[in-house]
């Protein structure tokens, strides 16, 4: 494990305001510090650290090296992440609605049963990713890279996946109830059992009769021409 100063890794910023302290007779002879608002930010390099069940709502995590980390359990709502490291960290049951992961480098990182609703991960690198059984409603993953990754299980309505690279990912028994799939990259990728009523695939590339023969969608699910999906029952 790989660490840095304690300090440097977890600052707590207090915001001060100057209010006046009025005396007798009105004097004024200093201004009164007044905490108005608090920020948890972390940043440097920390491989392998274990944050497991910390509670770190909107934390900024700025740029910094978390590769292997564990954030088992942790409360990560709202946090901002963007443009930082987390290959292979563990995210397993973590709360990370509203969190933003845009331009992270992720790959191979496990998100398994994490409540991702409303995450940002536009542009991330999610190669090989653990999405299993994970709640990603709502979820924006514009342009990421997702080769490999797994979302079975997952429950994705209204995501999207535009432009998204989702070569050879599996999809099996995943909710993508009116998820996007606009010019989303799609060859190889497996969805057996998924639910795609409302789905648009219309623009998908690589996606074959094949890899819809196992799914199921609606009178409302966007499809090539050419191609046909079962009605899910």
């Amino acid at each position: 494990m790989s660490w840095i100063p304690r300090a440097a890794l977890l600052a707590t910023t207090l915001f001060l305001s100057a209010e006046p302290a009025f005396g007798q007779g009105g004097a004024n002879p200093s201004p009164r510090p007044t905490p108005v608002g608090r920020e948890q930010r972390f940043g440097g390099v920390c491989h392998g650290c274990d944050l497991s069940n910390r509670a770190l709502p909107g934390v900024r995590i700025e740029r910094g090296d978390f590769t292997r980390a564990r954030f088992i359990r942790a409360f990560l709502v709202r946090m901002n992440g963007a443009g930082s490291t987390f290959i292979e960290a563990d995210f397993t049951l973590a709360n990370m609605t509203g969190a933003s992961i845009s331009d992270a480098q992720c790959d191979g990182a496990t998100f398994a049963g994490a409540v991702m609703t409303n995450v940002d991960g536009s542009r991330a690198h999610l190669n090989d990713a653990d999405f299993g059984n994970t709640e990603m409603p709502g979820a924006d993953f514009t342009q990421a890279r997702m080769r490999g990754a797994s979302f079975a299980g997952a429950k994705a309505m209204n995501a999207t996946f535009l432009r998204t690279d989702l070569r050879g990912a599996s999809m099996m028994f995943a909710r993508l109830d009116g998820a996007d799939f606009t010019q989303a990259e799609m060859h190889g990728a497996d969805l057996t059992n998924a639910t795609l009523s409302g789905a648009n695939l219309s623009t998908a590339r690589g996606l074959t009769a094949v890899q819809l023969r196992g799914a199921c969608g609606n009178a409302q699910t966007r499809l090539p021409s050419g191609l046909r999906i079962r009605s899910c029952r």
